[in-house]
C-alpha cells in the first residue's frame, strides 16, 4: 500500500472523538489504526495527515481555510457576509442571532477534535514502532504541537472543553465533562514545550512545525494569558532563529514564496500548507479557497476570474488604512481596469489579500499558504508586552516600528502613555492581520479582563458615524443590538450536549 492509500485510510477511520454522534465508527477505526501503525513509513503518513486536518475535509469550510473566517471572522468587526453568502448559520453569526444548533459553531468543535484524535493515535502507537528513534521522536513531537494548536482554538473560542490525550480505543466511558480553562492551558503549554525540541528547519517538507513555531505559539499563549514578562522572554529566542521581516508586505500572500524547509529567511513561522495546482487529494495540504470567497462576483478581478462575494470587509475597516501604506493594495481591491474599455470600474473595496496572480482566471487554483502565527505578529506581541511591563519605553517603539516601516509609514509618534501606545498596538495589528483567520476575534476577546470592553466597543463602532460607521447598515445594527456577554464564548454545540450530558453550557446560552 502506497503512502497515499494510508493517509486516506488513516484520516478516514481515526474520527473518533470528533463528536460523540460518531460512534458507530470506533469499531472499525480501531481495526485500521491497530493494523496501521507498523512501520516508520505507517508513522510519517499518520502524522502527515494530521497536517492536512488544518485545511483539508470533506467540509466546504476547512478548518484554517474559511471555517475561521465564517465563524470567529464574521462574529468581529472586520469582516460580513457578502451579497452571495447564502448560509443562514453564516448570517446569524454575523448578526449575532445565532444560536447552539448553527452548524457553523459545531464544525470549529468537530474539526478541532478530528486533529486531535489523529494526533492522540500517532503519539499513543509511534512510540511502539521500531525505527530511527530521532525521526520518531520528532513526529511524537510535531503530533503534539498540533494538538497543542487544537486545544488552543478550542479553549479561547469554547472555554473549558474536555481534556483527551490518549487515543481512545473502546464504546466505554466516551461521554467526558468539560476541563477547567487552566487544565486545558496546563496541556497546551506543556504540548507546546515538548514541540521545542523539534528541529529549527528541516531540508524539505516546509508544512512541518519547528522549534520557532513552538516557541511563537508559546509566547502567544503567555499573550492571551497576560504573562507579559514571560512573552517578552520568547522575543529574543524566536528571533535569534533567524525569522525576519518580508521586505515586500504581499510576499506573505504570494503561492512563489514558501518555506521549504532550508534555511529561515522569511517571515512564516507556521502555516496551513496550500496546494497551487487545484489537487484536493494532497497528502499536506488543499487548494485555498479564500480567494475565491472574497472576490467579487462579477469576474472583474485581473484575469476575468468571478469571486464568490462570501467574505467583505465591514463598513470600517478600509478607514483605517492610509493610501500610502503598502498593506492597502494588498489587503482590498477598490477599482479594476476593464480592458474591452480600458476604464476602471469601481466598486466597494474587496479584500484581495488571498488572490494568488500564478492563476488569475481560476481562482480555485490558488496555492497561497495561511499563515497561522507569522514573525509580524511575534513583533508586536513583544511591543505589547514590553508596554504592559514597563509603559511605551523604546524596545516597544522600535518593534512596533519595524511594522510600520515595512508598510511604509512613518514612525510611531513618541510620548503616548501606557493607554495610547496599547490602543495603537491593537490598531496596527488589526490593518497588519485583517482578514487573516481568528487573529482580530482573539484580539478582541482577550484583552481587558473578560475582553467584554474591547468587543464591545469594537461593535459599537460599526454603527458610529464618527467611526466610520453607517448607522443605516442593517448588519451592522443587528450585531450591535444583539451583542451580550455570552458572544465572548461560542455555546458548545447542542448536538454534543444531547449526546454527552456531562457537559455543561456556556452561560447565556441554551
Amino acid at each position: 500500500m502506497n503512502d497515499m492509500k494510508k493517509i486516506i485510510i488513516f484520516s478516514i477511520t481515526t474520527i473518533v472523538f470528533a463528536s460523540c454522534a460518531n460512534l458507530d465508527e470506533i469499531p472499525k477505526s480501531q481495526l485500521s489504526t491497530n493494523q496501521f501503525f507498523n512501520t516508520q513509513s505507517d508513522a510519517v503518513s499518520a502524522v502527515t495527515s494530521i497536517y492536512s486536518a488544518l485545511d483539508h475535509t470533506n467540509s466546504n469550510l476547512p478548518y484554517y481555510n474559511a471555517l475561521f473566517n465564517v465563524t470567529a471572522g464574521f462574529s468581529a468587526d472586520d469582516n460580513q457576509p457578502g451579497p452571495k453568502a447564502g448560509s443562514t448559520d453564516a448570517r446569524s453569526i454575523a448578526a449575532f442571532t445565532a444560536t447552539s444548533t448553527n452548524s457553523n459553531f459545531l464544525a470549529p468543535w468537530t474539526q478541532s477534535y478530528n486533529l486531535i484524535n489523529r494526533a492522540n493515535a500517532a503519539i499513543d502507537r509511534i512510540p511502539l514502532i521500531s525505527g530511527d528513534t530521532t525521526v520518531l521522536n520528532r513526529l511524537v513531537r510535531e503530533s503534539k504541537f498540533l494538538r497543542g494548536l487544537a486545544y488552543y482554538n478550542l479553549v479561547r473560542l469554547y472555554g473549558g472543553v474536555p481534556l483527551v490525550i490518549h487515543e481512545t480505543t473502546s464504546l466505554e466511558n466516551l461521554q467526558i465533562a468539560r476541563n477547567t480553562v487552566d487544565e486545558v492551558y496546563a496541556q497546551i503549554i506543556s504540548d507546546f514545550t515538548d514541540a521545542t525540541h523539534l528541529p529549527a528547519t528541516y531540508t524539505s517538507d516546509g508544512f512541518r512545525a519547528t522549534r520557532g513555531a513552538a516557541y511563537s505559539l508559546l509566547m502567544s499563549v503567555s499573550i492571551t494569558r497576560q504573562k507579559w514578562q514571560e512573552a517578552s522572554d520568547y522575543y529574543s529566542t524566536i528571533t535569534n532563529l533567524g525569522y525576519q521581516l518580508y521586505s515586500n508586505f504581499h510576499d506573505n500572500f504570494s503561492s512563489s514564496v514558501k518555506y521549504t524547509g532550508g534555511s529561515i529567511t522569511g517571515e512564516h513561522i507556521f502555516d496551513a500548507w496550500e496546494i497551487s495546482n487545484g489537487n484536493t487529494t494532497s497528502p499536506t495540504g488543499d487548494t485555498n479557497i479564500m480567494g475565491q470567497r472574497e472576490a467579487p462576483a462579477n469576474g472583474m478581478l485581473v484575469g476575468g476570474g468571478a469571486g464568490g462575494d462570501t467574505d467583505n470587509p465591514n463598513v470600517t475597516l478600509r478607514q483605517y488604512f492610509k493610501s500610502y501604506d503598502k498593506r492597502t493594495a494588498v489587503t482590498f481591491i477598490d477599482s479594476v481596469l476593464v480592458t474591452s474599455t480600458s476604464s476602471k470600474k469601481i466598486y466597494n473595496p474587496h479584500f484581495y489579500k488571498w488572490y494568488d496572480f500564478n492563476y488569475p482566471k481560476n481562482l480555485l487554483n490558488n496555492g497561497i499558504n495561511i499563515p497561522i502565527i507569522r514573525y509580524a505578529e511575534v513583533v508586536l506581541f513583544y511591543a505589547e508586552a514590553q508596554n504592559e511591563l514597563n509603559g511605551p519605553n523604546s524596545g516597544a517603539y522600535t518593534a512596533i516600528n519595524k511594522v510600520r516601516t515595512r508598510a511604509g509609514l512613518p514612525n510611531l509618534t513618541i510620548g503616548l502613555t501606557k493607554d495610547q501606545f496599547r490602543d495603537s498596538v491593537f490598531l496596527e495589528r488589526r490593518i497588519e492581520f485583517a482578514h487573516e483567520a481568528v487573529v482580530r476575534w482573539f484580539d478582541l476577546i482577550r484583552t481587558n479582563g473578560s475582553g467584554s470592553q474591547l468587543l464591545f466597543t469594537a461593535i459599537a463602532n460599526l454603527i458610529d458615524p464618527s467611526k466610520g460607521g453607517k448607522p443605516t447598515d442593517s448588519w451592522c445594527v443587528s450585531k450591535a443590538t444583539n451583542i451580550r456577554p455570552k458572544h465572548l464564548l461560542f455555546p458548545i454545540p447542542f448536538t454534543e450536549i444531547q449526546t454527552n450530558p456531562k457537559l455543561t453550557q456556556n452561560p447565556g446560552w441554551e
